[in-house]
């Protein structure tokens, strides 16, 4: 048994002392004695996740599992030639020029409007907020991501692996009920009720271990929060009252305690 783990910080293990033994991947692989590969970022876009994963998938042809944790839909990959947008934990080294440049050769750049305050997104912060207010939107967003879940699954089939999978976090089903409520689509009309049948469609194509932390969108009250059959990490963490590190990550406990819960309601009922 081999198994492939993708997402975001939630999933790296991001504020761990460290990552790579305390994160949950790592107790998930301890449990079910068999290798994880973890291609997880923090910050990364589910554009960045989809294509970690189906890289690993292409490149390695022995894994017999794969399980990512979606990330927020309002993160966007850009690509960018200029040195001072790059952010890699992968490089071996990353130089700050006396102008504050942040240089590496990576030319993704992962971005949310949560992060253009900080160095070295700010330098951008202007054609991004362009972007965000001109550019994106959460319907393409939602429509772009379960494609891209879709696309992953059906790779998975095809290779004989079994495919997992979900939301790290539980405020992903308030954009898509936002996203997809009552007002919204009579404001919109066909083109927003077009968009909302292509994506129940898609996600209609998922079994229940694929929509971890899923639930089905209140149109009347984006607000409303049913319990989901599995628990995104977050949800989980909040739920359990397990405590997180300073910047809102998931803590060790949480880490470990999430791997058994994985372990027994998804991998244990196979």
């Amino acid at each position: 048994m081999k198994l492939l783990v993708s997402g975001c910080s939630f999933t790296y293990g991001d504020e761990l002392e460290d990552p790579a033994r305390d994160r949950w991947s790592t107790h998930l692989g301890k449990l079910l004695d068999c290798e994880v590969v973890n291609t997880a970022r923090p910050g990364n876009s589910n554009k960045a996740i989809w294509r970690a994963t189906k890289e690993k998938l292409l490149q390695e042809n022995d894994f017999t599992h794969c399980l990512v944790l979606w990330s927020a839909f309002e993160r966007v990959e850009v690509l960018s030639l200029d040195y001072h947008l790059q952010y890699d934990l992968d490089a071996p080294e990353a130089v700050a020029s006396g102008e504050g440049e942040f240089r590496t050769d990576n030319p993704f750049t992962q971005f949310s409007p949560a992060r253009l305050d900080a160095h070295p997104f700010r330098l951008k912060k202007h054609e991004m907020i362009t972007h965000y207010n001109e550019v994106y939107s959460n319907e393409g967003a939602i429509l772009d991501t379960t494609f891209f879940m879709k696309d992953v699954y059906n790779t998975c089939v095809l290779a004989g692996i079994t495919a997992y999978g979900g939301v790290f976090h539980q405020a992903v089903n308030f954009t898509i009920a936002k996203t997809f409520s009552q007002k919204r689509l009579m404001n919109y009309g066909e083109r927003l009720k077009r968009i909302n049948r292509m994506y129940k469609d898609l996600r209609n194509g998922f079994n229940d271990k694929q929509k971890i932390g899923f639930t089905e969108p209140n149109p009347k009250d984006a607000s409303a929060h049913e319990r989901p059959q599995y628990l995104s990490f977050n949800e989980f963490t909040e739920s359990y009252k397990y405590d997180k590190m300073p910047g809102d990550h998931p803590g060790p406990e949480a880490h470990k305690k999430y791997a058994e819960y994985l372990f027994e309601e998804i991998f244990n009922n196979e």
